[in-house]
């Protein structure tokens, strides 16, 4: 969404060329990015409980990945998932590049969660649990990343529904006793082939653009070093989407 406003001001101004440079920096000076607050950009939204949680650390320290395509530009600031911990054991969340399709091992951040934060969820139903990251992700739109999620001890999440629930990226997992290396659960026909995830991202605005600049009046002459009036009129265009 493009944001169009139409200003007028009034500035004083004389014909002193370091002065008339001023009141105009002052008034159309540079503006810094301006953010909007985090939404959510890529999301695979259903819980399937049928078959339990699929282990995250534990006795074949699986690691877990969930490739996802970045629907816009900005910065990831979380990730959600119905994910829980034994007590004791913390969860590690990173954000990996990806290549071929798969994690890559290239961590562009990483994130500990206190296992304490993230308890089992029995008697209740799993629900979607927030894991903010402290350094965001700057993602641009239509780039994959990986949500990779390890742990030294003993933590779980749920899976996604049969089949392929997200299409613009699958979950890999890498476990003992196979040899080192991601696996896709795409590879395993009637599989889970996503995790339940929800990405949020903060978009990134462009400085407003400035334009259809005109003064009354438009020339100071003579130079008498008095100060004069002078009315600046100019639309502001700007796409941040608040």
């Amino acid at each position: 969404m493009t944001l169009q406003i139409r200003r007028r001001i009034t500035t004083v101004l004389s014909l002193n060329l370091a002065r008339r440079c001023t009141a105009l920096c002052l008034i159309l000076g540079a503006t810094g990015p301006a953010q909007a607050m985090s939404v959510i950009d890529q999301q695979q939204p259903i819980v399937d409980i049928a078959v339990g949680s699929l282990a995250i650390g534990g006795t074949s320290t699986q690691k877990l990945a969930q490739v996802v395509t970045a629907g816009m530009s900005g910065y990831l600031t979380e990730v959600r998932l119905p994910v829980a911990c034994d007590a004791g054991s913390n969860l590690i969340v990173e954000i990996q590049e990806v290549t071929a399709g798969a994690p890559n091992g290239v961590v562009l951040t990483s994130q500990a969660v206190s296992g304490t934060s993230l308890p089992p969820f029995f008697p209740s139903p799993p629900s979607f649990r927030g894991l903010v990251l402290s350094t965001p992700v700057s993602v641009t739109a239509g780039t994959q990343f990986a949500i990779v999620l390890r742990s030294a001890g003993t933590c779980g999440v749920f899976g996604g529904p049969v089949g392929d629930s997200y299409v613009a990226g699958n979950l890999y997992f890498d476990a003992l006793p196979n040899p080192p290396g991601w696996l896709c659960a795409c590879s395993f026909a009637g599989d889970r082939f996503d995790l339940p995830f929800q990405t949020l991202v903060d978009p990134v605005c462009l400085p407003p653009t400035i334009g259809s600049l005109s003064a009354s009046p438009s020339k100071l002459w003579p130079a008498n070093h008095r100060m004069v009036d002078v009315t600046l009129d100019y639309d502001v265009a700007a796409t941040c989407p608040a």
